[in-house]
């Protein structure tokens, strides 16, 4: 009597299963693939025929009993996957899968978005119409609008005003120096012209941080 519960538990169980999945589909190109195992989902990951998708997308199937391993080639992309190994390769470059590839009704159940993408295709998935659609070329994708900053007018930075430089005066100076002298005094020689700055009085140097040299002291 236990082992009879047993067992119309997990028969009632597998029967939700697969009505649970029975609405999923599968388009190309817009165009329905129709299987004789529909998709399913596992885990959030959406199952399909191996061989039904790969010969849909262009590639050659081939299926080891040995090692349960399938291998597909399309041009110049070869991938391979191991049933319930969640190791897969495409050109001998190792990929993780979510979901492994399993068996479901006696075929082999690959994830559909691994092996389009690897083949280079788009995938998309609608919701409403619990379809998935694969395009091998990707078709464009309405985008969430993002908000703008309106564009400034540009302006033209206000240019630093330059101080006109007396070259003469009763008392002269460097720009290099913090000195002011006569213009007589011997260390004026030595000042260049770009350098030299005039003065009209003392304080006047003096209200520009110079103070009088201590050789001719002015």
């Amino acid at each position: 009597m236990k082992l009879k519960l047993i067992t119309t538990t997990l028969l009632l169980s597998a029967t939700m299963a697969v009505n649970a999945f029975a609405g999923i589909s599968l388009n190309i190109d817009n165009v329905p693939l129709v299987t004789d195992v529909p998709p399913v989902i596992v885990d959030g990951r959406t199952l399909v025929p191996v061989r039904a998708i790969f010969e849909k997308l262009g590639a050659v199937v081939n299926w080891e009993p040995t090692t349960q391993t399938v291998t597909a080639t399309s041009g110049e992309k070869t991938i391979t996957l191991k049933l319930n190994d969640t190791s897969a390769y495409v050109n001998n470059e190792l990929k993780t899968l979510d979901v492994p590839a399993q068996i479901v009704e006696g075929r082999t159940m690959v994830p559909a978005r691994f092996v389009a993408e690897s083949l280079d295709c788009q995938v998309l998935w609608e919701p409403t119409t619990q379809t998935v659609n694969v395009n091998t070329v990707p078709q464009p994708v309405e985008n969430t609008p993002v908000e703008t900053v309106p564009e400034q007018p540009q302006t033209t930075p206000e240019q630093p005003q330059t101080e006109t430089v007396k070259k003469t005066g009763v008392y002269v100076g460097s720009l290099e120096s913090d000195k002011y002298h006569r213009p007589t005094c011997r260390w004026v020689k030595k000042i260049t012209q770009s350098n030299l700055i005039g003065f009209d009085s003392k304080s006047e140097a003096a209200s520009k941080g110079y103070s009088p040299c201590g050789t001719c002291k002015p």
